[in-house]
């Protein structure tokens, strides 16, 4: 249902494109989604929240190159007691492709710095003001979004 969520989105939004590259880093890397979002818009972790630092580009003369994700914070390292690096694979020539969404959404507040939350917007839209993508505003249009794919969104 991930696949037929992507069609309801604007991948000409700034936070259409922010959304969908931290549900694709969610699904595919299996995080929760205090791994991508932040509980509220000023209570950004960089210990237990992704960076826009935690991603980055494998070395290759490839565009299938793997983007590699510094994990500092999980269920299982609650502490922060080491630092898990997974990649995010690419599928080439698709819109389910981890690495592409990364990598727009990145460049939508490409003067943030590498401490900064991953995934964040201009609020409001083409403004200079960037919040970063808050547990509750990501699971509002997950919900939005099941429900127009025809899912229930309270299950």
């Amino acid at each position: 249902e991930l696949c037929a969520m992507y069609h309801h989105l604007d991948m000409n939004n700034p936070f259409d494109v922010v959304w969908w590259a931290a549900a694709l880093t969610a699904f595919f890397l299996m995080l929760r989604k205090d791994n991508v979002t932040v509980a509220k818009a000023d209570a950004f972790n960089f210990n237990s929240n992704l960076s826009r630092g935690d991603f980055a580009m494998e070395p290759s003369s490839t565009q299938s190159a793997a983007m590699w994700v510094s994990i500092r914070h999980s269920k299982t390292n609650q502490f922060s007691e080491y630092v898990h690096y997974v990649p995010l694979i690419p599928i080439a020539g698709s819109y389910m492709c981890p690495v592409n969404a990364v990598t727009r959404a990145l460049a939508v507040a490409k003067h943030k710095k590498p401490k900064d939350p991953a995934f964040c917007y201009p609020s409001p839209p083409k403004s200079s003001n960037y919040v970063a993508l808050t547990h509750p505003t990501f699971v509002t249009k997950l919900k939005s979004l099941a429900s127009k794919v025809g899912l229930n969104p309270d299950k």
